[in-house]
């Protein structure tokens, strides 16, 4: 017991030191963007400049593509022609098993299944694991255990 207590006290001041860490580390960080608050706000506004005009090459690309079928209309620009698919999923899933192809176990809801008990112990094993919790606040831990 004296061990665990031991390990209790360690892992107390470990979260301490790394709470004041994270407390000194959030003031840098304050302290940086106010003294860097205006190149912030122009490396925003670029930014956003930026993905305004990477929005109208995308379009003159493609309206390029469109004009004259070429994959690579310009220097720098190139049009990636993907497939798509768009099907209705119980007429998927109908074909999918008709054809025995592209089935499978839907983990999530087969275990909400079976914790409910209602598959059998021959399909599904149940058994309890102990897994070991630690206090959010050891400190007051600590001190209830003095007492």
């Amino acid at each position: 017991m004296t061990e665990l207590r031991e390990q209790v006290t360690l892992v107390h001041w470990s979260r301490e030191t790394v709470a004041s860490e994270e407390q000194i580390l959030a003031l840098a960080k304050q302290t940086f963007e106010a003294n860097n608050a205006a190149l912030m706000q122009v490396l925003a506004k670029d930014r956003q400049l930026l993905q305004e005009r990477e929005a109208t090459l995308r379009d003159m690309t493609l309206a390029a593509y469109r004009e004259t079928g070429s994959k690579k209309p310009g220097p720098g620009v190139a049009i990636r022609v993907v497939t798509r698919l768009e099907y209705d999923a119980d007429k998927a899933l109908e074909w999918a098993r008709a054809h025995d192809a592209a089935l499978m176990l839907d983990r999530k809801a087969f275990e909400g299944i079976a914790k409910s008990g209602s598959i059998g112990p021959d399909i599904v094993k149940r058994y309890e694991d102990a897994t070991a919790t630690i206090a959010t606040e050891l400190g007051a831990a600590l001190r209830e255990a003095t007492v």
